[in-house]
């Protein structure tokens, strides 16, 4: 398989850990945000995920994730890696479980299907979630 220029060559980073998502070897609050990008969507149980990345950020999580409703649509979609299709209202159900502000949107509006003739369909492609850690949800609008 040819490397890609996103490979990452874990010899050359300093204090690279290789480990399971839903079970981090991180202190509670190790680091000021954590980030995930198109990754969610892969595991066996994203909610158990979703909270150990909050636990170990100290101010902030960002996650970024197919558009379930998109993604299934999505017909060149072929690779079969995502165990999951989450949609903005899981990710918003999960958000109220912590007592923090949180905002869940979309981006990447693009059509998902192949055809032509029904480009008039656009989806939103990506699911874009900010969990702040700063802000409590009592402040949170609506």
């Amino acid at each position: 398989m040819a490397r890609s220029q996103y490979d990452i060559d874990v010899k050359k980073v300093e204090n690279f850990v290789m480990c399971d998502i839903q079970n981090l070897p991180f202190r509670d609050d190790a680091f000021e945000i954590g980030y995930s990008y198109h990754v969610i969507e892969h595991g066996d149980e994203p909610l158990v995920m979703f909270k150990e990345m909050v636990r170990v950020s100290k101010e902030k999580v960002s996650i970024k994730c197919p558009n379930g409703i998109a993604d299934r649509l999505n017909r060149l979609h072929k690779s079969g890696t995502h165990k999951q299709f989450l949609s903005k209202k899981w990710f918003s159900e999960a958000c109220r479980r912590f007592p923090w502000s949180f905002t869940v949107g979309y981006s990447g509006y693009g059509n998902p299907f192949p055809l032509r003739g029904l480009r008039v369909f656009r989806f939103p492609s990506e699911i874009n979630v900010i969990v702040n850690k700063t802000i409590p949800a009592s402040t949170r609008a609506g």
